[in-house]
């Protein structure tokens, strides 16, 4: 069966789980962090995370928002899991080397030195991770708007190629160390918006679940 809009969001929902999967951190509300090397420094660190997410994807030629809902896991250092539930069951899945596609009609598996969108995606997440936002400003014009009450908007505008050709803006938002939503913006027209929820960033995982959660990959 096709799944509608499936395969023109399959790199935008790999740039939400790369770009935001270790950073949904929850904790009390604190100052808005003063620079972007700020707010990255606090996600530094994570060990493993677990949180529900929902997506509301809106294309231009559509009346109504493509929905989807999920979750996502992280396992340090480069292990990362989008699964979807609702409406069709899927799975995203980054290992470090690779990145795959699985639903209903199979698995596709591709390497990450082998697709330069794929790979600068993986780059920015790692540099997420280790708080690098000296690294992170080489592949996007990275902007930082502090809020009231601890808010902010972490706004990151490609810089390069081939980048620049697929997305024009990811904004994020979030207070303290949680971030709340995620806005991608399409060159063409077409938003992205996922939401995150119930998150959990003292998950650990038993070795049965590391195997059914973050598969290796495989043909």
């Amino acid at each position: 069966m096709k799944h509608p809009g499936s395969a023109s969001s399959g790199w935008l929902a790999v740039s939400s789980m790369l770009l935001c999967g270790t950073a949904v951190a929850e904790s009390p509300p604190a100052e808005s962090p003063a620079t972007a090397t700020d707010l990255l420094a606090a996600f530094k660190g994570l060990v493993g995370l677990e949180a529900r997410f929902h997506e509301e994807k809106r294309l231009a030629l559509l009346a109504g928002p493509l929905i989807s809902d999920g979750r996502i896991y992280f396992l340090a250092p480069d292990h990362l899991t989008r699964q979807v539930t609702s409406p069709f069951p899927g799975r995203t899945t980054v290992d470090g080397t690779s990145l795959s596609f699985e639903d209903d009609r199979g698995r596709h598996t591709i390497s990450l030195s082998e697709n330069p969108v794929a790979r600068l995606f993986v780059v920015s997440f790692e540099e997420i991770l280790a708080g690098d936002a000296t690294a992170l400003g080489r592949t996007y014009e990275v902007t930082l708007r502090a809020g009231p009450n601890g808010t902010w908007s972490l706004l990151l505008k490609p810089i390069v190629e081939p980048m620049t050709q697929l997305v024009a803006q990811i904004e994020v938002n979030g207070r303290g160390r949680t971030i709340d939503r995620m806005l991608i913006r399409e060159v063409g027209g077409d938003q992205t918006l996922t939401t995150f929820s119930s998150v959990n960033t003292a998950r650990r995982f038993s070795s049965e679940e590391r195997d059914r959660i973050f598969p290796t990959s495989r043909p």
